[in-house]
């Protein structure tokens, strides 16, 4: 049974080869780059996020600011108003 064993190959070589070696290099890189995208592609998530809440605060502020100006003008007519 030991005679079996030996003739047949091994399942996985023992080397390591420069083509190993450039393509784990080549696949460490691509990683690192992807990373790098992905944190500038949040940052600019981010930034967008930020603007868009202070618009919208600005857009609410206006919106009260007009709504204020409307009920002093409807109040001001009411007082004009003649009263039954």
């Amino acid at each position: 049974m030991s005679n079996e064993n030996s003739a047949r190959p091994p399942l996985f070589k023992r080397e390591v080869s420069v083509g190993d070696i450039v393509s784990l290099s080549v696949a460490i890189a691509a990683i690192f780059v992807a990373y790098g995208k992905l944190d500038t592609r949040v940052t600019v998530v981010e930034a967008a996020q930020v603007y868009q809440v202070k618009s919208a605060d600005t857009f609410q502020n206006d919106i009260k600011i007009t709504l204020r100006e409307i009920n002093e003008k409807i109040g001001a007519l009411a007082d004009r108003m003649p009263r039954r």
